[in-house]
């Protein structure tokens, strides 16, 4: 790290990092077909094995190193950054498989290998410019540059071709993100603003190999519009945020599931996040504070078709999977001489599992709260020592507050349409006892 400074309005600042990689974890997986890893039936005493269990192992090993650099230049009505930055990921993925209940002299076998290269730079330049008594217009412009490359074998069998998945991914991507904005301040304790930016993403790893065949994913591109209103002061704080985001290619969770649990994404070539965030807070006494948040949204892909088992259903404007309508919270804290407790109540509302917007395949909605409980001392031998316990759902709710599912076919319409889903249950009453101590 290196940092300097010129004179009063000038200064730099250099940092070059370096991380390196190493681990494992496994799995005993029950009941497998060898051909999922790529292990021809396996003759024992005269019988041909398939299917056992077995013990699975996955490995990664990587190096991932950088520079970054930054220069600020300020006077009393401007301000004005610039930056670089380089950095490059390489690594290595694969996984072997071992101890085969029904083939117990296998030994260990390495059934895929894929390596992964990332070079990502970039630079911006940032500006914040006192136009007027409280008035500020801020802009900036970052600029990106991406090379990936993914070669080798995938985890993922291949039904189609009965081999393991091959890998051979080589994008770029050059991306320019804008920002402009104004911010007010007026009366002392009220300000207003708007702005508008474009932000652009290139795919992850996961989304190049976690795929349908054939269709690997686009980068995302967005546009976000912002207004708002605050009001601070020392009892009172409020704040107005509207948005409304269009998105080209948004990758969207689609409930389905990856061989290691993650949650997938799909491209969709047009959607939207639009709504309005409400926040208050206030000192009603000196022991006491309120406060809350709200967030109403409508989270939509504008012409969404659904593929189950091979065919196409046209389902028209759907609501993105995982995206609640309505997101609120609310506090009451009270302290005095050591003791505070803060009661917190958090609502989320009912969310789809997929993308199709079938209403068999949601999250229910859910409301749960929290107590926290704590009593600070001071010693002549600590600075002072706080003795907390934390009630998690003080009010016993039975929630879910994850899923996944998805959708199978018996016939060619909707009507014939079956679902599965699963949950993940959150628990019940629960306590946390913590002792934290200042020296």
């Amino acid at each position: 790290v290196v940092t300097h400074s010129f004179n009063d309005k000038w200064s730099i600042n250099a940092t070059a990092h370096y991380t390196y990689g190493n681990g494992y974890y496994r799995n005993y997986k029950n009941d497998q077909k060898l051909a999922k890893y790529g292990i021809a039936p396996i003759e024992v005493d005269g019988t041909l094995v398939s299917r056992t269990n077995l013990l699975r192992k996955k490995l990664m090993s990587n190096h991932f190193g950088g520079v970054v650099g930054s220069a600020l230049y300020s006077t009393e009505r401007l301000s004005l950054a610039m930056g670089v930055s380089a950095s490059l990921y390489d690594g290595v993925h694969y996984g072997e498989v071992s101890e085969l209940r029904e083939a117990p002299d296998f030994g260990t076998m390495e059934y895929y290998r894929n390596y992964t290269s990332k070079w990502d730079a970039s630079c911006f330049a940032k500006v914040d410019w006192l136009i007027a008594k409280g008035l500020n217009l801020y802009a900036d412009v970052q600029y990106r540059h991406i090379t990936h490359n993914i070669s080798g074998v995938n985890d993922n069998f291949d039904d189609t071709t009965g081999a393991m998945q091959r890998l051979d991914i080589a994008r770029r991507y050059n991306f320019v993100n804008p920002k402009l904005g104004l911010h007010y301040s007026f009366a002392k304790s009220h300000a207003v603003y708007a702005s508008a930016a474009v932000g652009q993403k290139e795919p992850t790893r996961n989304n190049f190999t976690d795929i349908r065949k054939g269709e690997y994913p686009r980068a995302e591109k967005m546009l976000d519009i912002e207004a708002g209103y605050t009001f601070a002061t020392e009892r009172l704080d409020m704040a107005v945020n509207l948005y409304y985001m269009l998105y080209r290619d948004q990758l969207v969770q689609t409930g389905e599931l990856s061989d290691t649990g993650e949650l997938l994404s799909r491209n969709v070539e047009n959607s939207y996040r639009r709504g309005i965030e409400l926040s208050l807070s206030g000192v009603a006494t000196k022991w006491l504070t309120l406060g809350g948040n709200v967030t109403l949204s409508q989270n939509h892909i504008k012409n969404y078709v659904d593929y189950i088992d091979g065919l196409a259903f046209e389902r028209g404007r759907t609501t993105i999977a995982y995206s609640p309508a309505v997101v609120a919270g609310i506090f009451v804290d009270a302290h005095a001489k050591g003791f505070a407790a803060r009661l917190s109540t958090r609502y989320v509302s009912k969310q789809y599992l997929t993308n199709g917007q079938y209403e068999d395949l949601t999250l229910p909605r859910y409301c749960v709260s929290d107590l926290d409980l704590s009593y600070t001392l001071r010693t002549k031998r600590v600075e002072r020592v706080r003795f907390g316990v934390k009630i998690g759902n003080l009010f016993n709710a039975k929630y879910c507050a994850s899923g996944y599912g998805g959708s199978w076919m018996e016939g060619t319409t909707l009507a014939e349409r079956g679902s599965w889903a699963c949950y993940f249950p959150q628990a019940t009453i629960s306590a946390l006892a913590n002792v934290t101590v200042w020296f």
